[in-house]
């Protein structure tokens, strides 16, 4: 699964952000989870993590029933990709859904992702819909239960462990050199409150002369406090 965004992408007239302190991750993973999970591709496993850009691209290796399954995320990208690619007997079967409602193609066949989506609820009046009918005493729609949540968020404390890892090591292996927009990027996701913008963080680098110096900055930071 590919699941980038550009540095300035449109999506519904306005240009769209990201909150620097989050980690992509944490952003991203709620919405992959459930997908791949409908792929009945269920309680992943980490086998890899490769971190790129100072965490603004991860390549996640993973495993699911014994199957491999390979998640690319990314911020900051060349442009907006959704693209779900999945080996099958009669070949590679690719949903891209970038532009909803996205275009199925399957050993070259080409498809609408979605032959309602002009005449059937979109996602949130769905979910709303089903909110309602589940009040009022309907069945409860599975995509109402919080398992994907917790599937997403225990995924998500999987790779944290091994990405604050990597992430301290590769600032001390860049200890002394100029920002760039690698350095600009970690250390604003580690950023404490009082060094979490860019400004602070052009006046805190230089000052940082050794592992030590780094590693109390690091302590300061809410990513390695929330995580433990």
């Amino acid at each position: 699964m590919i699941w980038t965004d550009g540095p300035s992408d449109i999506r519904g007239g306005e240009a769209k952000s990201y909150d620097p302190a989050v980690t992509l991750f944490d952003d991203v993973l709620p919405h992959i989870v459930p997908l791949v999970g409908e792929l009945q591709f269920r309680d992943l496993a980490l086998v890899a993590l490769d971190v790129r850009w100072g965490g603004a691209r991860l390549a996640i290796e993973a495993q699911a029933n014994g199957l491999p399954v390979s998640l690319l995320i990314a911020r900051n990208d060349q442009g907006r990709q959704r693209r779900i690619e999945v080996e099958t007997e009669s070949g590679v079967a690719i949903l891209d859904f970038a532009d909803e409602p996205g275009v199925i193609d399957i050993a070259g066949t080409r498809m609408n992702g979605d032959p309602q989506w002009t005449t059937a609820l979109r996602p949130l009046g769905a979910m709303l819909s089903a909110f309602i009918a589940a009040v009022e005493g309907a069945p409860l729609d599975p995509r109402l239960s919080p398992d994907w949540a917790i599937a997403s968020a225990a995924f998500a404390e999987t790779i944290r462990g091994r990405y604050l890892a990597h992430q301290a090591e590769w600032l001390a292996t860049r200890l002394g050199e100029p920002l760039d927009t690698e350095l600009l990027y970690a250390l604003a996701e580690f950023g404490s409150n009082e060094a979490g913008n860019a400004d602070s963080i052009s006046k805190a680098w230089p000052t940082i002369a050794d592992q030590a110096e780094l590693k109390m900055f690091l302590a300061r930071s809410r990513l390695f406090f929330d995580a433990g």
